[in-house]
């Protein structure tokens, strides 16, 4: 696998329980083939050994609690201390605030149905009345006229017949819609109670999760005296590799510089320069690459910044 990268196992514990660590003698490839690990003679394969203490489990768990071990590996390859965490769950307590919150909303609702109820009530009785004076002004006027005494009748007739009429269209209506409403559970079916079901119960229970200590040791694990001695050796190697590195440079920065004085001698400044000056400067940059492909090898960086500053300070005032 790709580094760093993590193992995660998830099992069943109740008690405290020791798990060990090792490599392993065969693994698995894409197609399942299993390949054999062949390691050097006498190699200890036992990684270490470690020790996991539970804490005191919660008297309110539902259900079994379950271990969840992680095992890191870092980006140079070594394995980290192992962590481990207990998960249980436990009933989902509900908030007295939304208990209290849905009470005052029940309670103000059921006045306002109340107080809604009483004022329909005052209006169909208000209603009553006035048709009721309306009638008695209507006979004393038609006892002198029979045309509109039976024009009256008729009129009257007509919405007694027409009230009965729209009271059953809206007892269908309110029907209609009763019988859509219980149609609505049996079209969703099995399927939707069981996730109803589920998603009640898993708001009704929550998640508590916590650390565990882990005591032990790795078996192969180095010394402080082995450590120290090694990481002191790796130390003195680095500082090597840096005064080679830093020695090499000086070496090629005094190399380009006699060949750069050499090219300005002979060629670019060549007309500025008096012949024995010229001469005197060539016999000096011979004798450096002489020194330089000789005794060069084994020269320290000191020595190369010494000449390279020589040469520095004839070749300064020739570039102006």
């Amino acid at each position: 696998n790709p580094q760093p990268c993590t193992a995660k196992v998830m099992f069943n514990k109740t008690q405290n329980f020791v798990f060990k660590l090792q490599h392993p003698s065969e693994y698995k490839v894409k197609d399942t083939t299993a390949v054999t690990v062949t390691y050097p003679y006498r190699t200890n394969r036992e990684i270490g050994e470690f020790n996991v203490q539970l804490l005191p489990l919660n008297e309110k768990a539902i259900q079994a609690p379950r271990i969840k071990l992680l095992l890191d590996i870092n980006k140079q390859g070594l394995l980290d201390w192992p962590k481990a965490s207990l998960i249980e769950w436990i009933p989902r307590e509900a908030k007295k605030e939304e208990e209290t919150t849905t009470t005052k909303d029940a309670e103000s609702a059921e006045n306002d149905a109340a107080m809604k109820d009483k004022t329909d009530a005052d209006a169909d009785d208000k209603g009553k009345d006035k048709k009721d004076k309306d009638k008695g002004k209507g006979k004393g006027k038609e006892k002198g006229k029979g045309k509109g005494k039976d024009k009256g009748k008729d009129s009257d007739k007509k919405a007694a017949t027409d009230q009965p009429k729209e009271k059953e269209k809206e007892t269908e209506e309110e029907k209609m819609d009763v019988d859509e409403d219980d149609d609505t559970p049996a079209a969703d079916g099995n399927a939707a109670d069981a996730e109803s079901d589920k998603k009640k119960k898993d708001k009704e229970k929550k998640k508590l999760t916590r650390d565990l200590i882990i005591t032990g040791n790795f078996f192969n694990k180095l010394k402080a005296d082995a450590y120290n001695q090694m990481f002191e050796l790796e130390a003195n190697l680095l500082n090597m590799d840096r005064i080679v590195h830093e020695t090499d440079e000086a070496k090629n920065e005094l190399e380009t510089c006699i060949y750069a004085l050499r090219d300005k001698s002979d060629g670019s400044h060549r007309e500025f320069l008096e012949e024995k000056d010229r001469a005197t400067l060539s016999e000096k940059l011979t004798t450096m690459e002489d020194w330089l492909y000789d005794e060069g090898d084994s020269a320290n960086k000191t020595h190369f910044h010494e000449r390279l500053k020589e040469l520095k300070d004839v070749e300064g005032p020739m570039d102006y």
